[in-house]
Parts: C-alpha cells; sequence; structure tokens
C-alpha cells in the first residue's frame, strides 16, 4: 500500500489534476498522471517478490533473572531460489515498544544474525514478537509488511541471593537445634570408638570398652540426616514489595537446597511442587506466581515420621495465620523457620523497631523449634539466614543468575 510518500505523491498528482483543469494546461495533466503510474509502479514492486525467510530466536541466558539484560538473538535464513529483497524488521517487546534492525539482501540458503538486548525488569513471562518484515519500493512511495515469525515467550525467574543449606551439627543456632532433635528422638547412630580428649562428656565414655584397654575409650556417633525442606509462600501478602521479596526468599532456599540430597517441596495458594524436576518446575512456578486473594493459604501438611525436616514459613508477619495453621499439623520431627518479608517498621512487622532477631531471639526460638528470619531486605534475608545456618561467609546478598536452569 502506499506510504506516506506515495499519499503526498497523490495529492500532488490529484492538484495537478486540479491546475490543469482550472487552467486549461495540458503539462499539468501530465504530471499528475505521471505521479500516479509511478506510485502504482511503487506498489507492484513492493508486493512483488515476498520473502522467504524462515526465523529462528533465542536469548542469552535462556533462563534470565529479573533485573539483568537479556540478549535475543534472532537467525535469520532465506529459504528462497533468489535473492531476498532489502527489509527492515520490527520486532515487539513486551511494554518496551520494539527493536528496529535492517536485513541485507541473502542469497539462496544464506544465513545472518541479528540481537538486540532488553532489559528483565521484572519477573514473569516476557512476549518477544511477533516479528514483522516491511519491504519498500527504491523510491519509498509503497511498502507492505510481512509476519516472519509468531510470538515467543520468556520466563523471567525472581531474582535470588546466595543462602548455606541447613545441615545437622552446623555452627549456627538452626544446625544445632537440628542435632539435639536427633539426639532427643534417638536418631543417633553408632559409629565407633576413639580415645578419650579433654572436653569430652562423660556420658560418653564406654566403661565397658575402656576396661579392655589401657586407655579411656568415647563412644562416637553419626548424626541422623536431614530428609527433607518444605518451602511454604504465603500468597495471601497484600503489600506488593512484600509479596515480591517473599517469592525471591523461597526461590532463594530452593536454589540452596537443590544442589544437596534433600527432599524439597514448595507449596503456595494452590501450587504443590515436588519431584526429581522440582527446581526447575517451582522456580518456573515462583516465576509465574501472582498475589492470592483466597482461599485461605494451603499450609505444607502433616509430615512423614521418617527422619528430621526443616519447614521454612515465607510470610510478612510472624503471627499470621498462614503461620498458625502451618504450625498446628506439624510434627515434632520438623523444625519451623519463618522468614518475614514486611519492611522494618511497618504494621506487618511489629511497628517501629521491629528488625531481625538478634542472638538471645534466636535461642528463644530454638527452644519452641521455631525461628525468625528478617526477610524486609534481600541483604536482610542472606545476612539473618546464614548467621542462623552458621554460614557467615555468605552473608553478602549475591544474585544466583544461574537458579532453576
Amino acid at each position: 500500500m502506499p506510504g506516506r510518500h506515495g499519499v503526498a505523491a497523490l495529492l500532488a498528482a490529484a492538484a495537478a489534476f486540479a491546475t490543469g483543469r482550472v487552467f486549461g494546461l495540458i503539462e499539468m495533466y501530465v504530471i499528475g498522471a505521471a505521479l500516479v503510474a509511478t506510485v502504482l509502479v511503487a506498489v507492484v514492486v513492493a508486493n512483488t517478490r515476498r520473502p522467504r525467510l524462515s526465523v529462528s530466536r533465542a536469548t542469552d541466558p535462556p533462563s534470565p533473572v529479573a533485573g539483568s539484560p537479556i540478549s535475543v538473538t534472532m537467525t535469520v535464513t532465506q529459504r528462497g531460489a533468489h535473492r531476498s529483497p532489502e527489509l527492515s524488521l520490527w520486532e515487539r517487546v513486551d511494554g518496551m515498544g520494539g527493536a528496529t534492525m535492517t536485513l541485507a539482501p541473502l542469497g539462496a540458503g544464506q544465513s545472518t544474525d541479528a540481537t538486540y538486548s532488553i532489559p528483565a525488569t521484572r519477573r514473569g513471562v516476557l512476549r518477544c514478537g511477533p516479528l514483522q518484515a516491511r519491504r519498500t519500493d527504491p523510491l519509498g512511495l509503497a511498502s507492505r509488511t510481512h509476519r516472519l515469525a509468531e510470538v515467543d515467550e520468556v520466563v523471567v525467574l525472581p531474582v535470588t541471593v546466595t543462602l548455606a543449606p541447613p545441615r545437622i551439627g552446623s555452627p549456627g543456632v538452626l544446625g544445632q537445634l537440628l542435632k539435639a532433635k536427633a539426639v532427643a528422638q534417638g536418631g543417633i547412630d553408632f559409629h565407633g570408638l576413639r580415645d578419650y580428649a579433654p572436653g569430652d562428656e562423660p556420658r560418653k565414655i564406654s566403661w565397658k570398652h575402656s576396661a579392655r584397654s589401657t586407655n579411656l575409650l568415647v563412644r562416637e556417633h553419626a548424626d541422623d540426616e536431614l530428609r527433607r525442606v518444605t518451602i511454604a509462600l504465603d500468597a495471601l501478602i497484600a503489600d506488593h514489595d512484600a509479596f515480591e521479596r517473599a517469592v525471591s526468599a523461597a526461590a532463594s532456599v530452593l536454589a540452596a537446597c537443590a544442589p544437596t540430597e534433600l527432599e524439597l517441596r514448595v507449596v503456595s495458594q494452590d501450587a504443590d511442587w515436588r519431584g526429581p524436576d522440582v527446581l526447575r518446575v517451582a522456580m518456573r512456578g515462583l516465576a509465574l506466581i501472582e498475589p492470592a486473594r483466597g482461599p485461605a493459604p494451603v499450609p505444607p501438611g502433616p509430615s512423614t515420621p521418617e527422619g528430621l525436616g526443616v519447614v521454612v514459613l515465607v510470610t510478612d508477619q510472624p503471627a499470621s495465620a498462614f503461620v498458625g495453621a502451618a504450625r498446628a499439623q506439624l510434627g515434632r520431627n520438623q523444625t519451623v523457620v519463618t522468614i518475614t518479608t514486611a519492611a522494618a517498621g511497618s504494621p506487618a512487622a511489629g511497628g517501629p523497631g521491629a528488625g531481625a532477631p538478634g542472638p538471645s531471639a534466636a535461642v528463644a526460638g530454638a527452644a519452641s523449634g521455631a525461628l525468625t528470619v528478617d526477610g524486609s531486605s534481600l541483604a536482610n534475608l542472606a545476612a539473618s539466614w546464614n548467621r542462623l545456618v552458621g554460614d557467615v561467609s555468605l552473608g553478602a546478598m549475591r544474585s544466583r543468575p544461574g537458579a532453576g536452569r
């Protein structure tokens, strides 16, 4: 169809015809006819030789994280037997307008790459496409648009920070609490004997075996294993920023535990992700999750009797109904860690002065089997969690762009 210049040429032709009729000038009729003929030829040129191109898209990284740049590479291949015309390409990008590129003529079977970068400003689905190609005549009077590729979706994962996985016997309060639970439940396996060393508890001395030896012998035990970690995300968090921090906290704990042998489960309002591919499935689910309006949140469910487990409750306030419902149905072999994501000083966080629990608060929480982590920011989450677990070397915040691949 005629473009802006083509329409202008047609208007000029109409003016020439009108002038020729008023003043009786045959030359104006000739000029008008020449302009109309030029526009018609331009329309024919723009509509011949439809491009026969195939397009494939690839993103780098394949699983981008919110806040990081995404590089989109399109490989264009000429499938026709003749040389392709010069084309202007335009790719629509969700919420960001589009990317404009120029494609030089390609020979039969020839391929070329076109790359553009976009920022992943938030988690969720980022749609790229459709890709449109516009062909114009040499004078720029007419053009025709062809669709070369449809829409592709890129899942942008939530931001995560580096956390240490929970383990029995780690220096932090959580590790020591898990070890105490293993001892209290008889979940300690006999490992062997060794010579007594200063500082060993007298009750660990094996008098029977020491009587047959010249040295005092002490019984060594192997801690029962931590079997499972369940991450429960409260989807009824009303504050947008607190909800986004909760999603990042849940994703961070999942990414920390994924490389271990732990059995992982992630639950939320209408979601229950588990199984051998839980990292990929749950990360995608967390990337797409939205705040819920009802019904009540789904607690993580009753524990299984074998082995110890850690249940991580991610909510905006420690006294929420979600936390109460979850704790009510957990067994004694489960240790509850609550991550609260309300901003410091907000009513949900307990008002002014509320913040991360200190060592004394953590010890008090350990006595009841419930611990609290400050998730009011990602930096506080990393420092508070890793202090609780006992790995202070990971206290600094750092994004994990590879999580969920």
